[in-house]
């Protein structure tokens, strides 16, 4: 009896100093949460609103697994390469640089088609379209509707000239 009190007081005594250092833990997550409830209460704009909301609701969560002991230790590495890629903007008198055609019937699009899915071509003809058509780099993932709009018309216009070099041959 007086050695199971012992090996008891004994495995409290071991397991005390480990609650204290979680409950210290929790501490610091629970006063990061007031800090962040203690900002929203202060005035802020439209985007500082959402950013500090999604600030509290990780607080939260945080301190809310702590204090029911869920270990999160492993967490997900995000991809420094998104933060490092910049968005640039393309000015409306860039449009030179972007080398949109200057030998265009007119200014809007004179295409009717639809944007879809479907090939134009079949058979053995997809097969010259796809060897003669070479999508610029730029296409392949356009940061703007100009880019895009560009793209579009390059696409039509290197439709034309395979049509004419195919009736030719």
């Amino acid at each position: 009896m007086h050695t199971l009190k012992l090996v008891l007081i004994i495995a409290v005594g071991l397991t005390t100093p480990d609650l204290a250092l979680a409950k210290a833990k929790c501490k610091s997550l629970l006063k990061k949460l007031h800090n962040v409830q203690a900002i929203q209460r202060q005035g802020y704009s439209l985007r500082e609103g959402k950013s500090l909301a999604k600030k509290e609701a990780k607080a939260r969560n945080e301190w809310w697994q702590c204090e029911r002991g869920i270990n999160n230790k492993v967490k997900a590495k995000k991809n420094k390469t998104d933060k490092s890629v910049k968005k640039t903007r393309v000015k409306k008198s860039d449009s030179k640089s972007l080398g949109i055609l200057e030998n265009t019937a007119s200014a809007s699009f004179s295409s009717q088609s639809s944007v879809g899915g479907k090939s134009k071509y079949t058979g053995e003809q997809l097969k010259r379209w796809l060897v003669f058509y070479q999508p610029l780099m730029k296409c392949q993932r356009p940061k703007s509707t100009q880019v895009f709009a560009y793209c579009v018309e390059y696409k039509r216009q290197q439709q034309q000239m395979f049509e004419m070099q195919d009736e030719l041959n």
